[in-house]
């Protein structure tokens, strides 16, 4: 069934919506979250703020377009590992390994930000924790999947096993941006996987 083109105006809106992202994520970058004002944003971007504030609540939830964005990289991706790949084994290393990928193109300083907004302390709800987002339900399904083939453990949870995999994976990213960068988290990456599997496996 196909599906139908987006009018003009809703076209323009996509456009804009992401134009004003491209812009905040720049200024983000340059000169730090706390530095950037709404205003700065509208200016750069060449909007109003009526307009800024129909696409975004605040200068946050710019922010927060970005976990929605690497949500739809994770699903699109695993949809494609699970064509392509029986072993639920190997789509977790290629799952890592491309979503490490994806932090690395998208740069330390950027990260940072990220991070630094996440952890703020009057961030009361986090994005990035949130047990709805697709990569806890992926990970630990390719972990069940896993076990239920006899390539992995089966005497620690499903659940257990993402729950560790995640802290590990996001602790490599913490570690990159205290240092700024300064490993090749892809190298380290592949180590992280070679390491924490291998503790996985079937004994």
């Amino acid at each position: 069934m196909a599906t139908s083109k987006p009018t003009k105006r809703k076209q323009q809106r996509i456009e804009t919506r992401q134009r004003i992202f491209d812009t905040a994520m720049g200024l983000f970058t340059r000169k730090g979250y706390t530095k950037v004002s709404v205003n700065d944003i509208c200016e750069k971007a060449g909007v109003s703020k009526g307009t800024f504030y129909y696409h975004f609540k605040s200068k946050s939830q710019v922010l927060s377009e970005h976990f929605l964005k690497i949500d739809d990289f994770y699903t699109v991706l695993i949809e494609q590992l699970n064509k392509e790949e029986k072993s639920p084994t190997r789509r977790l290393v290629t799952f890592t390994t491309k979503s490490f990928s994806y932090v690395n193109d998208l740069g330390v300083k950027i990260t940072k930000i990220i991070w630094h907004s996440q952890i703020n302390p009057l961030e009361k709800k986090p994005d990035m924790a949130n047990p709805r987002r697709p990569v806890y339900g992926i990970l630990e399904q390719l972990i069940r999947e896993g076990q239920e083939q006899g390539e992995l453990r089966r005497d620690v949870s499903a659940e257990t096993m993402a729950d560790l995999y995640v802290r590990c994976y996001r602790g490599i990213i913490y570690e990159w941006c205290l240092h700024n960068g300064k490993f090749d988290i892809i190298e380290a990456c592949e180590d992280f996987t070679k390491l924490v599997i291998e503790g996985f496996k079937k004994q």
